[in-house]
């Protein structure tokens, strides 16, 4: 989950970096899902899972769809939006992910988990601070993609426990395909070679990070691994201040830091309850 919530803000400054120097989303989401296809789909053949059975069909569509509709959302707003911001905004979609993991998949919450969440949660207000100061508009945008994304999590962890990691990502990418091409073509603009580069390494920064989701996934719950991604907050904005000079001041560290340490705190005392369980169940 470290691992996702790392290359992820990283895939998005790549993309950033290529919208501002004109590449508009749907060309570069076009590329970075052909180049994943090809990277991915001779493995499924050679281990014969290049093919959906009919029972997960629908269970993909909408998959595909929740994740097309949120991840065009938010890379349409990348450019006009602090990363940190947006990614604490963003993080709504744990809170959604954890409700409809309990509701859907019956999974547990504990008094543990509830309390990571709420500190994940404190620890992005921190960051926003709303109330405190004005509003970016588009923010809202990210709370809408922020609910698109909770459902395709959701969707993700049921499939992640017949379907295997390179399979859901390859999928994935294939159905961006044809939704991207339609704008993608008409508007294209010739990469040079620095671009090839870029596309090139946020398609690989894109494969590391869905692997690592899913993977993680197979190995934990919902409700212990999303305190975790909180931490994608803190890489965000570290990156932004690198790449684009944005700001991060004092109340957001304080803000990163709390995210930190709740996501810390649930996964270590889960953990640990875990093991006390399995010596009593010994």
């Amino acid at each position: 989950m470290l691992v996702f919530c790392l290359t992820l803000p990283a895939a998005d400054v790549i993309v950033r970096i290529l919208n501002e120097a004109g590449m508009n989303v749907f060309q570069i989401s076009f590329i970075r899902s052909f180049g994943i296809v090809i990277i991915l789909f001779p493995w499924l053949i050679y281990k014969k899972e290049a093919y959906i059975k009919k029972k997960y069909w629908l269970l993909y569509a909408m998959r595909s769809l929740c994740f097309f509709s949120a991840i065009l959302i938010w890379l349409s707003i990348l450019k006009y939006v602090h990363l940190s911001d947006l990614y604490a905004v963003g993080f709504t979609a744990p809170l959604f992910t954890t409700a409809l993991g309990v509701l859907f998949l019956k999974e547990k919450m504990t008094w543990v988990k509830f309390l990571g969440l709420i500190g994940g949660v404190t620890g992005a207000m921190i960051v926003i601070r709303p109330g405190f100061r004005d509003v970016n508009p588009y923010i809202w945008f990210a709370l809408i993609s922020a609910i698109g994304w909770s459902v395709a999590m959701v969707i993700t962890k049921f499939l992640s426990n017949t379907q295997s990691q390179i399979k859901l990502t390859g999928f994935l990418s294939l159905s961006f395909i044809p939704l991207t091409m339609f704008v993608a073509i008409p508007n294209w603009i010739t990469p040079n070679f620095e671009q090839w580069k870029l596309l090139i390494l946020v398609t690989l920064f894109t494969i590391l990070s869905h692997l690592a989701l899913v993977e993680s996934f197979k190995r934990a719950p919902l409700t212990v691994l999303t305190p975790i991604e909180f931490m994608t907050l803190l890489f965000s904005a570290i990156l932004g201040w690198v790449f684009f000079k944005e700001q991060l001041d004092m109340i957001s560290v304080i803000g990163g830091l709390t995210i930190f340490v709740s996501a810390s705190f649930s996964t270590l005392m889960t953990k640990n309850k875990n093991k006390s369980r399995g010596k009593v169940d010994a």
